[in-house]
């Protein structure tokens, strides 16, 4: 008896086209998040750097 070949539904390139793009997506949300918690502890010592400048006058 013969049985068709199975093939896959979605063919190998797609399927790395998909994974790149996942991969891509994740490394980019990670670099914003590190980005704005950059941001946000820079704007903390910012402010105490001024808050230590100006409490002497």
């Amino acid at each position: 008896m013969f049985y068709p070949q199975h093939r896959p539904k979605i063919d190998p390139s797609g399927q790395a086209a998909a994974e790149y793009l996942l991969i891509l997506t994740v490394v980019f949300l990670a670099l914003a998040g590190v980005s704005v918690l950059f941001s946000t502890q820079v704007n903390h010592y910012l402010s105490l750097l001024v808050e230590v400048v100006v409490l002497p006058f």
